[in-house]
């Protein structure tokens, strides 16, 4: 098990830099070794969770501190209402592949998604691992498509496209702090009992230079066990953002669904529509990590956030991220990015980071974040943790001499 995570976040100023530190050993590390592939170069996924957690389960006490409204304003999150950064969409105004995404979110710092999949959870090499040996094996299909469970009133329609809606009274991180104000941020597939996902390439440039993207995802709507959201990366391990309360009805932290959970639902709803389709194994739908659903791992999810908080993870150095969804109901997911700079001090002090985008993602307005010296942060396009790398190949920024 890693060392214990500690997290510090200063966000009660808005125009104040988003600074983080993390004292356990970066999760990268760990994730390289487990998967024999360097971060951002494998494939999605590849470092699954274990019954054995990675991290301990963060506490809500550690995210009271931190404001949610303020950090949402650093967070640019994939957006259907911004017509103009979606490129070659299908004729219903949906994702296809070889769909793009292309915004500058941060002056000079510019992201670049590509849909490379249209599939569900089932079609992924995570999921052929989880049943491997098991009586189950044939449920994994590496060409399953996007669509309606078998034990659907539709299935044989064709299927509707992933698109983006406005958040709802279903959504509660809205309540939570990240109130999107009317913006198509809520990627669903808007039709009950399917089952579905995507996969991104993403690239990220500062200044014209290839620089390592940091991701955002979260559930964009209350599920219920029965109802999955999984995010996957073949970058560094999730990490926890935070999670809030606010003005929502959750009623205490995120929890991890488990099999005694989906079984609980099953009984209480008198069959749960998802599990009459046996054509899947729901129960490798679910995180073998039953504390933190995968913290420091590649995988994320499903996690059940209905009364409960909406837990907020990232993960940096990804060139390709997934996000899969299965549920009787409709459920939504919300995916955006951070713009960090990270510490080039040495391993030994530890490891730090800090938010600096240079734009207010819900106004547009430019932000002008406090800074050491005469020159601003940049972001990193290179580092090897020597003190000086960075300031010798970008600006000489926050106080270098």
């Amino acid at each position: 098990m890693a060392e214990k995570l500690e997290a510090t976040v200063d966000l009660a100023q808005p125009n104040r830099s988003r600074r983080m530190r993390r004292d356990a050993t970066p999760t990268g590390q760990q994730n390289s070794v487990t998967t024999g592939v360097t971060i951002g170069t494998g494939p999605a996924g590849a470092d699954d969770a274990t019954s054995t957690p990675r991290v301990p389960k963060p506490s809500l006490e550690e995210s009271v501190k931190k404001d949610s409204t303020q950090l949402a304003k650093q967070i640019t999150w994939l957006d259907f209402s911004d017509t103009a950064s979606w490129k070659g969409l299908d004729s219903r105004g949906g994702l296809q592949v070889g769909t793009t995404f292309k915004k500058e979110i941060s002056p000079g710092y510019e992201v670049t998604l590509t849909v490379t999949e249209l599939k569900p959870f089932n079609s992924t090499e995570t999921y052929r691992k989880r049943v491997e040996g098991t009586p189950t094996a044939n449920t994994y299909d590496p060409n399953a498509q996007n669509g309606y469970l078998k034990s659907a009133a539709k299935y044989g329609q064709t299927p509707p496209s992933v698109t983006g809606a406005i958040q709802n009274q279903w959504t509660s991180i809205r309540d939570q702090g990240f109130n999107t104000q009317g913006r198509k941020t809520q990627l669903v597939y808007p039709e009950n009992s399917t089952n579905w996902g995507v996969k991104f390439q993403i690239e990220a440039t500062y200044l014209g230079k290839r620089v390592a993207p940091t991701v955002v995802m979260a559930d964009g709507e209350d599920a219920n066990p029965g109802e999955f959201a999984i995010f996957t990366t073949n970058g560094e391990g999730w990490e926890y953002l935070g999670e809030w309360k606010n003005k929502s009805t959750a009623k205490e932290a995120y929890t991890v669904i488990t099999k005694q959970m989906l079984d609980d639902e099953n009984v209480k709803r008198r069959g749960l529509l998802i599990l009459r389709d046996t054509s899947v194994d729901w129960y490798k739908y679910l995180s073998p990590d039953t504390v933190t659903g995968g913290l420091g791992t590649q995988v994320f999810g499903p996690n059940r956030s209905n009364e409960r908080t909406v837990p907020v993870v990232m993960t940096r150095g990804a060139s390709e991220v997934g996000f899969y969804v299965a549920s009787s109901g409709q459920q939504a997911m919300m995916m955006g990015f951070l713009v960090v700079d990270g510490s080039d001090a040495p391993a030994t002090y530890g490891e730090a980071f800090h938010t600096i985008s240079g734009r207010d993602s819900l106004t547009g307005k430019l932000i002008n974040q406090p800074y050491l010296g005469t020159t601003p942060a940049d972001i990193d396009v290179d580092t090897a943790n020597n003190w000086v790398l960075d300031d010798k190949k970008e600006h000489k920024d926050e106080g270098c001499f």
